[in-house]
């Protein structure tokens, strides 16, 4: 059975979790290294089941490789790899962290996109950072900007406006019915007319001043070999 071996951005001192799955084995051992440079060598494993190991990399190496030896008869899938930084390990049962964007106030929904189409997915707010099965992900959130009304859009102040119309029509003992519900289609139509214009023009929405409702698009800051980066 031949090595398998993927080229890595790997940081001298820093520390990386691989994870691996061996599965029909029969015979033989897998053993995770560093190459390139010093080698650093992981636990030999001969074995079905999924293994999670920590390499530290030294000057010099640049590639993963899953060493097996000559009568190696098994199949190996599932293969990770990410840095190990502290307070960024994403929570249990998903495979990816993210940092909070400075101006986070509140969430509404996180994204992923397959093709042209963005999708709603399952995610965690914990330990002041969210932790999603997927990367990179788009956040919808309720910005700390919208705590100053100069930022607000002029569809939020009318949405706003006509809420606050009909929460006072409410409280007003002789408001006939008819009143009342000209207010309640006011309110409907302003908060539609303002959700409309966000969600046809900016879905995912970008981090404008004068939105309250703000998006970024990030990966994970744990992340695999294939992808890496920031908030942006």
């Amino acid at each position: 059975m031949a090595d398998i071996s993927q080229p890595a951005t790997l940081v001298a001192g820093t520390a990386y979790e691989l994870t691996f799955t061996v599965v029909s084995y029969v015979a033989g051992t897998v053993t995770p290294m560093f190459t390139g440079g010093t080698d650093v060598t992981g636990t030999a494993r001969a074995a079905n089941g999924t293994f999670t190991q920590t390499l530290t990399a030294v000057a010099g190496n640049d590639t993963l490789v899953l060493r097996t030896s000559t009568a190696g008869d098994f199949e190996i899938d599932n293969v990770s790899l990410r840095q190990v930084v502290a307070g960024l390990t994403p929570s249990i049962g998903y495979s990816y962290t993210f940092i909070k964007p400075v101006d986070f106030g509140r969430t509404f929904h996180m994204f992923r996109r397959l093709g042209t189409t963005w999708y709603d997915i399952d995610f965690r707010d914990e330990g002041g950072r969210f932790h999603a099965n997927y990367n990179p992900v788009v956040l919808r959130y309720v910005s700390t900007a919208g705590e100053t009304s100069t930022t607000w859009s002029d569809g939020f102040e009318r949405a706003l406006l006509a809420y606050l119309e009909f929460e006072e029509a409410k409280r007003i003992p002789d408001m006939s019915g008819a009143q009342l519900q000209a207010r309640s289609m006011a309110w409907t139509e302003a908060f539609q007319n303002a959700r409309m214009k966000d969600d046809m023009q900016e879905r995912p929405r970008l981090n404008e001043s004068g939105r309250l409702v703000a998006a970024r698009r990030g990966v994970a800051r744990g992340f695999s070999t294939r992808e890496q980066g920031a908030w942006y």
